[in-house]
């Protein structure tokens, strides 16, 4: 884990506050989670894994707006990360956005996702590929 006690400011990169959310997460303090990861986003914008972290943390908060986002940036960072895909299917599931899920759930598909074969014989019987 990294500790700011040796570090000086000047140095924190993106990546340790990426680690220190991924802490916070473990430990299940999620404001703090959020908070670090943000800044990680903020001192590095390249990360498509922060990305991915924050919306996991903002669809668990139900901001699925803001989930959206960061899978879609995630996405467009990295097209093979399938669990973005899955994820993003299915926050547009729970927002009623039928179509746009059981496309997302077959790119995960496509990409190995098991989880996203489940989410399409659940969500998506009548979606026509």
């Amino acid at each position: 884990m990294v500790s700011f006690q040796s570090i000086s400011v000047a140095q924190v990169t993106g990546q340790d506050y990426f680690n220190l959310s991924y802490s916070a997460s473990e430990q299940q303090k999620y404001d703090s989670a959020m908070y670090f990861i943000s800044r990680a986003i903020a001192l590095d914008t390249t990360m498509s894994n922060a990305y991915y972290d924050r919306g996991l943390l903002r669809l668990s908060r139900q901001d699925l707006l803001g989930a959206i986002d960061d899978f879609s940036k995630c996405i467009s960072m990295d097209i093979g990360h399938g669990q973005a895909y899955n994820n993003r299917g299915y926050v547009y599931i729970m927002l009623g956005m039928q179509t746009k899920g059981c496309k997302d759930f077959r790119v995960g598909r496509d990409l190995g996702i098991q989880q996203s074969v489940g989410n399409l014989e659940i969500y998506c019987k009548e979606y026509k590929e």
